[in-house]
């Protein structure tokens, strides 16, 4: 098995999709059939925190484990301190 990290990019314009949360959505699609058609398994992602992102990995991409960048993971804890600090 070879393992290896892989950056894949993509052309999509902001006019393509109705807000720049459904780019998120849009562009992981996007990303999905390219490595599909190139016969390349994936077995991990790392993305963002984003909700329609979290869904459709849970749903539609279930075998792909996927875990969140750190730096978003520690910008909603710090938020969620600092909230619960200030109340």
């Amino acid at each position: 098995m070879l393992l290896f990290n892989l950056k894949v990019a993509i052309n999509l314009q902001c006019t393509e999709t109705s807000s720049s949360s459904a780019m998120e959505l849009e562009g992981l699609k996007r990303c999905r059939k390219i490595l599909e058609d190139q016969n390349v398994e994936v077995q991990q992602l790392t993305t963002d925190r984003h909700v329609s992102v979290k869904s459709y990995m849970k749903n539609h991409w279930k075998k792909v484990t996927h875990y969140f960048d750190t730096w978003h993971l520690t910008k909603g804890v710090n938020l969620f301190f600092r909230t619960v600090r200030h109340n």
